[in-house]
């Protein structure tokens, strides 16, 4: 049974595990840009204006009050893996939700 699991699990990729707000964000960028033709650099910035109101969620709640000193992050390590787990592009962002977008090519002169 292990051989034939080990065999086949190419087939079926692991899920990756997204939190619900970033997969909320993803879904809206990836809707804006498939369905209503938001251009990528747009939609990039959106993806980038998530992760900005995301820092200053972190920070508004971060209970430090005093400044950072030097080596100082006021945002703790899950929050960094948070941040970096929106993307930069909205490409990487559908592809991070599995959908691929079906293009027709013409030939053109």
């Amino acid at each position: 049974m292990a051989l034939f699991e080990q065999a086949t699990e190419h087939l079926f990729p692991r899920r990756t595990f997204i939190q619900p707000f970033i997969l909320a964000a993803l879904l809206v960028t990836s809707a804006l840009h498939t369905l209503s033709g938001v251009s990528r650099p747009a939609a990039n910035l959106i993806l980038t204006t998530f992760r900005v109101v995301l820092v200053g969620a972190f920070l508004s709640c971060s209970k430090e009050d005093s400044a950072p000193s030097k080596g100082f992050s006021p945002v703790s390590r899950s929050q960094q893996d948070l941040l970096h787990s929106i993307p930069q592009d909205v490409r990487t962002a559908l592809s991070r939700l599995n959908i691929q977008p079906n293009f027709i090519r013409y030939a053109s002169c």
